[in-house]
């Protein structure tokens, strides 16, 4: 029989419980393996249905926990240990493995999955059967081709499926980060080069990995008290996008999903499935669960490990594994104190690596690094790039007193830039690249230096 599973933190143990229930409810006599990604695992009691698992389980020692609780999110974490949690599961040697994400319900039978697996090891989940209708500027299909035409949240393998999740965790391992720059969408984004390179197939049934994505031409339809959709059944909802069950009038409350996904009001099917979902989600400990946050968001002293600081950390081991050097201090390992001393230590390499060009602008930089907060944000604009640019052009005042400070103008108010001038630096801030952040603030501060060089001629 097919084996289920998911990953969770803390905060997401109910949806997790919701997950394997759903799926053992359908699957009697199956088994479902739920992994804490973090220690201590959360508090589920003895008597869950369920078999919990934690990291040392699937072959993640203490120190390697340590490694990626601190270079990635927790998302990151996760997706880094999907492929080797399925690889445990299948070395059991109990038949066919489905990974179901944690914000997910299962409705119906997934035992089908085995006949297909008999014939590919591997079967994948795209994001979307019917095609959407075509945007004029950015249309859903872009932002598939952007996240990845395969969807990371359902993904079954049998046996011979072993090179695949090889594959999956050699790349997961140091590179389960968001840069779309480089193609990377924490485990996503492999799926689709997956597609080619091993046995896989591509799952078509209608009634799986169903979701806000994918309804565009379609709705849940119930017969009595059994959802159906397309005229069979449906098996198994994804609820994802940071779905509230607080808030049963949306899908998801993530407002760049909204503005594409269909409104519950037009899709009255689904609205049922929500309120059904989430009832079941509250009354699963939701609101405890919620509330606790994932344990790596701080050091063990409590301060917030920034993403700029994963990102230099991940390079740092990177770095150090490659060349046989000593790794660099870990805050769960080595303490607070040798882990931010080493940040600062590295920020001032990354400074000196900027060469003879780097000049004037240092003191600018140095002036702009005073202000922790700005470091931070650099490190965050590929995730919170708006709240970033709206930070930016708060501090106007103190770029025109960066901007007077060139000029030889200290003291002196300067005229508010023009537009398109202010724009230009809100723009370079809210654009820069996730590398490490020292390189993108020097890049905003050459900005600075060139407009007021420039403006000084005139």
């Amino acid at each position: 029989m097919i084996h289920g599973c998911c990953l969770t933190a803390a905060n997401y143990a109910a949806h997790a419980r919701v997950t394997a229930e759903s799926f053992l409810e359908q699957h009697p006599g199956s088994k479902f393996s739920v992994l804490s990604v973090e220690e201590p695992a959360p508090a589920f009691s003895q008597d869950e249905p369920f078999e919990v698992l934690r990291p040392a389980d699937i072959g993640v020692d203490d120190s390697e926990l340590a490694r990626r609780s601190t270079m990635y999110s927790t998302q990151g974490m996760a997706g880094s240990m999907k492929p080797l949690l399925m690889a445990a599961i299948l070395a059991r040697g109990e038949g066919s493995v489905v990974l179901l994400d944690a914000d997910s319900c299962v409705y119906g039978d997934l035992g089908f999955l085995e006949g297909l697996l008999a014939d590919h090891p591997v079967l994948l989940s795209p994001h979307a059967l019917h095609p959407h209708g075509l945007w004029r500027e950015d249309g859903p299909e872009q932002i598939f081709l952007r996240a990845g035409v395969i969807n990371a949240g359902f993904v079954a393998v049998g046996p011979g499926g072993e090179p695949f999740l090889d594959w999956w965790a050699e790349r997961t391992h140091r590179r389960c980060i968001y840069n779309q720059r480089r193609a990377l969408l924490v485990s996503q984004m492999w799926l689709t080069a997956a597609v080619g390179l091993f046995g896989s197939d591509v799952l078509r049934d209608p009634g799986c990995n169903v979701a806000g994505w994918n309804l565009q031409a379609r709705d849940v339809e119930w017969d009595g008290e059994r959802p159906t959709i397309e005229g069979g059944p449906l098996r198994h909802f994804h609820f994802a996008c940071s779905f509230d069950p607080r808030r049963t009038g949306e899908l998801t409350t993530l407002p760049a999903q909204a503005a594409w996904w269909p409104a519950l009001d037009e899709r009255p099917g689904v609205a049922r499935l929500v309120e059904g979902y989430s009832k079941r989600l509250l009354e699963a400990g939701f609101e405890e669960a919620f509330a606790t946050p994932p344990r790596q968001l701080t050091t063990p002293g409590g301060k917030p490990i920034e993403p700029w600081m994963r990102e230099s950390y991940r390079v740092g081991v990177m770095d150090a594994e490659e060349a046989g050097t000593p790794e660099p201090p870990n805050p769960y390992l080595d303490g607070d104190a040798a882990f931010f001393e080493w940040l600062a230590g590295r920020a001032a390499v990354e400074a000196d690596e900027g060469g003879e060009d780097w000049g004037e602008e240092r003191e600018i930089l140095t002036a702009l690094l005073d202000r922790r907060e700005l470091l931070g944000r650099i490190g965050e604009l590929e995730t919170i790039r708006d709240e970033a640019i709206t930070w930016a052009e708060r501090s106007d005042q103190r770029i025109l007193e960066l901007e007077a400070e060139l000029q030889g103008t200290q003291g002196r108010t300067a005229p508010p830039p023009a537009g398109h001038e202010r724009g230009a630096f809100v723009q370079r801030v809210g654009r820069s690249p996730a590398g490490p952040p020292l390189r993108a603030a020097r890049d905003a501060a050459k900005d600075l230096r060139r407009r007021a060089r420039s403006s000084g001629k005139g």
